[in-house]
């Protein structure tokens, strides 16, 4: 398909403070994730520019697709 003409309207959105949670927490399986971590992405004091996302895509080369300056 080409898509829907002209992009989205208004109607197509709704104001997400007004909607009520209604998704039950998954079952926890022998094998759950139950915790969290942190990565310390720091403030490009060095002026490294990393195409890679080790969060969104770790493994993928240049899974950033881009990189902000």
């Amino acid at each position: 398909g080409q898509g829907q003409q002209g992009g989205p309207v208004a109607e197509d959105f709704v104001d997400i403070t007004t909607v009520e949670p209604n998704v039950p927490a998954p079952e926890e399986g022998e094998n759950a994730s139950t915790g969290s971590f942190t990565t310390e992405c720091g403030t490009n004091e060095e002026g490294h520019f990393n195409s890679d996302n080790v969060i969104a895509a770790p493994g993928v080369s240049n899974g950033a697709h881009h990189v902000h300056d």
